[in-house]
């Protein structure tokens, strides 16, 4: 379990403003061991885009 301040924020003004708000998180790397895994997201930045490409078409709808 994590919690995602930024997005928490978002959430408040959005319910504030009352209009919709649908999050899209991705995590990137891994703070579960004792040394930091950054998972070489830099290097894979087609494929975060190919995720967050179809939100956007949502977003269009």
């Amino acid at each position: 379990m994590a919690v995602e301040v930024e997005a928490a924020a978002f959430f408040v003004v959005a319910q504030f403003r009352g209009v919709p708000l649908g999050p899209i998180l991705y995590g990137s790397d891994n703070l579960a061991s004792e040394a930091w895994d950054s998972r070489n997201w830099h290097k894979h930045w087609t494929l975060c885009e190919k995720r967050i490409s179809p939100a956007k078409s949502c977003l269009l709808l």
